[in-house]
């Protein structure tokens, strides 16, 4: 009998048979792999990588790395193509965000280079970028600051905006416009809307005509309307 070896991830026939879950799997081994070892990549160095994955034995798997939109590739070689490309470094991050004053999530960032999350913070505690949390789609955003664009605010009125507690959800605003006697914009466009129903004019029956009556009808199924006939006629 012929024994057939067998790597981390196989290279037999049986192995090749495996299904497209299987292909999935190492797919998401490859983009992890090319996302910590940035540049381009051969085949070679997939292969002697602690993955010891041969692509050129799993061509449905190479396939669909190469149509892969986080992933370039060149000749025998792979690459990670991060959402952000070309961002290297803090100074790099920086000069995008100054690009993009719209803003840019730090979802969209987070494969820009390895470290990238610590750059990020760096720059929140050193106050050269701003980090606004979305509440409702629980998505932080973050924008250049612009010292040209700040202006400046007495101390009386920075206490005031400190001093002033702002309810921590929209249930919780709703109640304390409640308790101020105020309403909610839901409530106030409700409001509007059933004062323009009430305030419009209604159709009035021509002089010497009575006024029609609406007959009333009473929806049945349809598929036992025999059945009702026959048992009005079997009552008689």
């Amino acid at each position: 009998m012929i024994k057939t070896g067998a790597s981390r991830h196989g290279f037999t026939s049986r192995e090749s048979a495996r299904p497209e879950r299987h292909i999935r799997e190492l797919q998401d081994d490859v983009l992890s792999w090319l996302r910590e070892n940035r540049g381009w990549r051969t085949f070679d160095d997939i292969r002697t990588s602690r993955l010891r994955l041969d692509l050129t034995a799993h061509p449905a798997l190479l396939s669909n790395l190469i149509a892969h939109a986080r992933v370039a590739h060149r000749d025998d070689a792979l690459s990670y193509n991060p959402v952000h490309p070309g961002v290297n470094n803090v100074d790099d991050l920086r000069a995008l965000l100054a690009r993009h004053r719209q803003g840019l999530s730090v979802q969209s960032l987070a494969d820009a280079y390895v470290g990238v999350e610590a750059d990020v913070q760096t720059l929140k505690e050193s106050e050269l970028i701003y980090a606004i949390a979305n509440t409702e789609s629980k998505e932080t955003m973050l924008y250049p600051r612009d010292a040209r664009l700040e202006v400046q605010v007495d101390d009386d009125i920075k206490r005031l905006w400190d001093d002033v507690n702002m309810p921590g959800d929209d249930v919780e605003l709703e109640r304390e416009l409640h308790a101020a006697g105020l309403m909610s914009v839901d409530e106030l466009e409700t409001g509007h809307q059933t004062s323009a129903r009430m305030k419009r004019p209604t159709k009035r029956a021509p002089k010497g005509r009575a006024p029609q009556k609406k007959r009333r009808y009473q929806l049945t199924n349809v598929h036992v309307l025999d059945q009702y006939d026959w048992l009005r006629e079997s009552s008689k």
